[in-house]
């Protein structure tokens, strides 16, 4: 599909290739968070949920009463919600794969010009170790850029290559061997950073699409489910999920729920 697509404009003319906000990618939450409020809601944190019982044609979320609910939580907690036994033996049963990512500061100095303006690589599967890419962060996001250093950020592990059992040191280590081979350079960070992301990517197994309309058409009209488990990955698809599961939700509990 992606082969019989128009060619893309020319460079001079394409503009950027990466978008996010400037302030970084929690500024969409908090965005949300102030619509929700001034809309008259209320945005809750540190409040996890960890009962949902249907009370009629309501339901009760840790005892409260509300007229229709979405899960917009990973498949491995929306398993310990949903009413439905064969609903939650499925969503129990979506793999998920465990990412770490490393973040490096390189002196600027040390940066080579063959490698300015671009945006980082993918490593080829047969060559992978433990990093599966790595992005030039501050050459990808305006907002990242430093005169005086060139931030990367260091992916590792996918699904079927485990890392969570790795120290930090461990991680560390391969980060810095690996990306320094890759790149002929031998990397001297300036300062680093670990962020383990566990569950990082649900997997779509084949047919992951009829197991997840089979889940949906087991759950009552007023549950919903929404996030990267079900219908895309990306942040464009789990905004079009969490659309869909209002809209559904509005047509049998009324535009309140919108």
């Amino acid at each position: 599909a992606a082969r019989s697509r128009p060619a893309p404009p020319s460079p001079a003319t394409a503009g950027p290739v990466f978008y996010a906000p400037s302030g970084g990618m929690a500024q969409l939450v908090e965005a949300a968070g102030r619509s929700i409020r001034e809309m008259g809601g209320t945005v809750r944190t540190g409040a996890p949920c960890t009962m949902l019982k249907a009370d009629g044609a309501r339901w009760r979320v840790d005892g409260e009463a509300f007229d229709a609910v979405v899960l917009a939580c990973p498949a491995t907690q929306a398993a310990r919600l949903v009413p439905d036994p064969t609903a939650a033996v499925l969503l129990g049963s979506i793999e998920y794969s465990d990412v770490i990512m490393v973040t490096l500061a390189i002196s600027a100095a040390e940066w080579p010009d063959r490698l300015r303006g671009m945006s980082g690589y993918l490593v080829p599967k047969p060559v992978q170790r433990l990093v599966t890419a790595v992005s030039f962060g501050s050459q990808k996001w305006p907002q990242w850029h430093r005169s005086d250093e060139v931030v990367l950020r260091i992916s590792l592990g996918r699904d079927g290559l485990p890392v969570m059992h790795l120290t930090d040191e461990q991680i560390l280590d391969a980060a810095i061997a690996e990306t320094s081979r890759h790149l002929g350079l031998p990397l001297a960070p300036t300062a680093t950073r670990i962020t383990p992301w566990q569950r990082a990517f649900p997997q779509y197994r084949p047919h992951h699409h009829r197991m997840v309309a089979d889940i949906e058409a087991r759950l009552p009209a007023t549950l919903a489910l929404a996030g990267a488990s079900y219908h895309g990955i990306g942040i464009p698809a789990c905004i079009r999920s969490g659309q869909r599961a209002t809209e559904v939700l509005g047509q049998v509990a009324g535009p309140a729920v919108q």
